[in-house]
């Protein structure tokens, strides 16, 4: 464009996701889980259903649980997931055979991973 003999420029700006425009391919990589415990201190949950829920900022894709640990080694016993683990970031938490027999479980580790491959974990045991 041109005012009184100068050329004035216009600089081309563009905004560009990552991903390929994969829907919730932007975040900072730092989910956020709740309730959040250690393999060296799990969090305690009674034998009732619990909800584990993920953040992550800026991200708006969706979340996968899955879980490993526990005493039976695979988590099957302690707790059981829900049909769906591909969420927007909230979870059901099933109790398993453990509240029945009455014995303390070891912990099991709860991974959320999200679309770009960020993980996330937490540890939970029962409290009997």
């Amino acid at each position: 464009m041109r005012i009184d003999g100068c050329w004035i420029l216009v600089p081309l700006l563009a905004a560009c996701s990552g991903g390929g425009g994969t829907p919730g391919s932007s975040g900072s990589g730092q989910i956020v889980l709740s309730p959040l415990g250690s393999s060296s201190s799990p969090i305690a949950e009674s034998c009732s259903p619990f909800i584990i829920s993920a953040s992550e900022s800026g991200y708006s894709g969706s979340f996968t649980i899955s879980m490993s640990g526990g005493s039976n080694g695979a988590g099957g016993t302690d707790y059981a997931l829900p049909p769906q683990t591909t969420t927007n970031g909230s979870w059901l938490i099933s109790n398993g055979l453990l509240c029945v027999g009455g014995s303390k479980a070891t912990a099991t580790q709860f991974t959320v991973t999200d679309q770009n491959g960020n993980s996330a974990s937490t540890f939970v045991t029962t409290e009997i």
